[in-house]
């Protein structure tokens, strides 16, 4: 796995690594880079995500990536138009049910987005899969989802230019360090983040967005260059 490589005083760690990713149902030129494809929830996973939400107890649905078995939580009584679904399908199914008035904004009795998609990538990366061990691999990296278009998604991702919040990497992040014994990154982000809520407590972890997305901004043109020159 290629890591990017920026310096943060802040963190107390020395040079920190970089894992970036987003594949929106395909790889981009940075999945390819950080080789973490993987990460993002649109990855089509080998083995079906079974997922059961409290809203119907005792009921599990399958979904053959993250981003389906989410946008399901959005309407979980439907949650079987789901299953076999890519992640550009979801979403795009997840707009019209919303379009029809049939979004459920308690995320299958989760409570929030964030409640929610957390307890997706639980499953996802449960220990013992091979998922877990490949994002066991990412050692103490940050983990930046990088948008590749400005405006698109200020949430969960770094919209690009870093100024978005980057809350799928926050909880790659945290998820990465629940079965571990040691937890710097935990530790760091509660100091600076409500991670049930999503509010930040200052600028901090933005400022790490930033300087995350610009290192890799600066590193995908070099690298893109070198290439050109190549051919």
């Amino acid at each position: 796995m290629a890591w990017l490589r920026w310096k943060s005083c802040m963190l107390g760690l020395g040079n920190v690594g970089v894992v970036a990713f987003y594949y929106p149902d395909r790889a981009e030129a940075w999945d390819k880079l950080c080789q973490a494809e993987f990460l993002g929830n649109f990855y089509p996973l080998t083995e079906e995500l079974r997922l059961e939400a409290p809203l119907r107890p005792g009921e599990t649905h399958c979904f053959g990536n993250a981003e389906a078995a989410y946008q399901a939580l959005k309407s979980w009584p439907r949650a079987a138009e789901f299953r076999n679904l890519s992640g550009s399908e979801a979403f795009r199914k997840k707009r019209g049910l919303e379009a029809e008035g049939q979004a459920d904004w308690t995320y299958g009795g989760f409570g929030s987005n964030m409640a929610g998609m957390f307890q997706v990538l639980r499953v996802k990366f449960a220990p013992g899969t091979a998922m877990h061990a490949r994002l066991q691999q990412t050692g103490d990296a940050y983990l930046l989802e990088h948008n590749s278009k400005c405006g698109r998604d200020r949430f969960w991702s770094d919209n690009k230019d870093g100024d978005g919040l980057n809350w799928l990497g926050l909880q790659l992040m945290l998820l990465r360090e629940e079965s571990r014994q040691t937890k710097p990154w935990t530790a760091w982000i509660r100091k600076h983040v409500d991670v049930e809520t999503g509010d930040v407590k200052d600028e901090v972890w933005q400022s790490t967005v930033r300087a995350a997305a610009k290192c890799l901004n600066q590193t995908m043109g070099s690298w893109q260059t070198r290439l050109l020159l190549r051919d």
